[in-house]
Formats: structure tokens, C-alpha cells, sequence
């Protein structure tokens, strides 16, 4: 994929993303799982989406006080700790491997 292809890619990606957090902070809770629904959907995209499904879940628990938003949020944030950030290993490796190249 070429460079052009993969920043319009990224950005269709990541416009997708402020949208869906944008409803997360709506006052209608129709609104704030359709954006929550909508993180769901671009997980495995982009590397910061799960953080920010745990946000919107967080968010989620604030506006309700429900215990189960509050365990999405804790179990979303863990498994990002728990896995040492493993989710951007292949942003990592892809970056070391064009500075490899390059050298």
C-alpha cells in the first residue's frame, strides 16, 4: 500500500473515531451507545480505540452509576495494561522495520 492510500486510510479511520467519541459525551443515552457501538466496530483499526472504549464506558457509568459500565470500563483499561500496550507492537515493529530500511 502506498503512503498516499495508507494516510487516507488512516484518516477515514480516525474521523470515524472523533465521531463515535463525540456521541459518547452526548446527554442522550440512545446517542451515547450508538457511539459505543460505533468503538466497537473500529476495534482493531487503530490502536487507540480500545482506551477509548473503555473512556466511553466510563463515561457511560458517570451519566448512570450502573456497576456493569463501571466493569466494561475496568476490564478494558486492564486488558490495555495487561498486555503491556502489546496493541501497538505492530505500530512499533512496522516503524523500527521503514527505520531499518532506511538505514
Amino acid at each position: 500500500m502506498d503512503i498516499e492510500q495508507m494516510i487516507k486510510e488512516k484518516r477515514q479511520i480516525l474521523s470515524a473515531l472523533d465521531k463515535a467519541i463525540d456521541k459518547t459525551f452526548s446527554d442522550d443515552e440512545h446517542i451515547r451507545k450508538e457511539g459505543r457501538e460505533e468503538l466497537e466496530c473500529l476495534r482493531g483499526k487503530d490502536p487507540a480505540v480500545p482506551f477509548f472504549i473503555g473512556y466511553a464506558y466510563e463515561i457511560e457509568y458517570n451519566h448512570t452509576k450502573k456497576a456493569f459500565y463501571a466493569q466494561k470500563a475496568i476490564d478494558e483499561y486492564n486488558n490495555i495494561i495487561s498486555y503491556k500496550y502489546a496493541f501497538l507492537d505492530a505500530d512499533i515493529k512496522r516503524l523500527k522495520r521503514e527505520l531499518n530500511n532506511k538505514s
